[in-house]
């Protein structure tokens, strides 16, 4: 309870279910923790929020937390889509990984979750499909409202075919929306993704933003 701030009083919390209870202190906790360059903008109506930094920036548990929380949220069963280089990288990066999903939100509002097909299931409806950048294919027919494109760097000869299968499917709910935590390759979909256009957010980071979270040897490694 000492993690919310003043504005949420006994009265407040004590209408809250013990569920949403959980939410609402897992919600807060990243909101004081995360830093201004890893939270989406809140003054603009963007629909595309591109997220480019170095490795050990933050960016995949910015990814984790953004989905994830409008996923909760939501009062109706919106499909959210997760797309990684392969199957491996959704599940043990975006789903149970250590800033994974699953990892960040509280077990109360996970209804089911199938490793053999890749879905999360919320106790709210909201299904999160996760798919790996190899097979664009599998993106036909499926239609989102959320994405989560997780290192669209290294997304390999398929990346823009996937890309666009991807967006012919985004087109539920009023505001379709995105986000892409990448590193800075030079590859033409990351420098698609990075030209300025209107609804489009493009952040920069650094390894060295997230300095006081990684142990001296990481640095000492990226010298070499």
């Amino acid at each position: 309870m000492s993690s919310l701030p003043a504005q949420f009083d006994a009265q407040t919390l004590s209408k809250l279910s013990a569920r949403d209870l959980k939410v609402l202190i897992w919600r807060q906790k990243w909101l004081q923790t995360a830093r201004p360059n890893q939270l989406p903008p809140d003054n603009i109506p963007w629909t595309e929020w591109i997220l480019r930094s170095g490795r050990g920036f933050g960016k995949t548990r910015s990814g984790a937390e953004w989905l994830a929380y409008e996923a909760i949220k939501s009062s109706t069963p919106l499909p959210c889509a997760v797309i990684a280089p392969t199957l491996s990288d959704v599940r043990y990066t975006c789903f149970e990984g250590h800033t994974g999903i699953l990892t960040l939100i509280p077990p109360e509002v996970v209804k089911d979750y199938n490793k053999t097909n890749l879905t999360i299931t919320l106790d709210n409806g909201v299904m999160i499909r996760g798919f790996s950048a190899e097979e664009p294919e599998r993106l036909r027919g499926p239609q989102h409202q959320l994405g989560w494109l997780e290192e669209g760097a290294a997304w390999g000869k398929t990346d823009e075919d996937t890309f666009d299968m991807f967006m012919m499917g985004l087109r539920l709910g009023d505001r379709p929306r995105f986000v892409v935590t990448t590193t800075p390759k030079p590859r033409e979909l990351i420098k698609q993704l990075t030209t300025p256009k209107a609804g489009r957010v493009v952040v920069g980071g650094s390894t060295y933003d997230n300095r006081a979270n990684l142990p001296d040897s990481f640095f000492e490694q990226l010298k070499k």
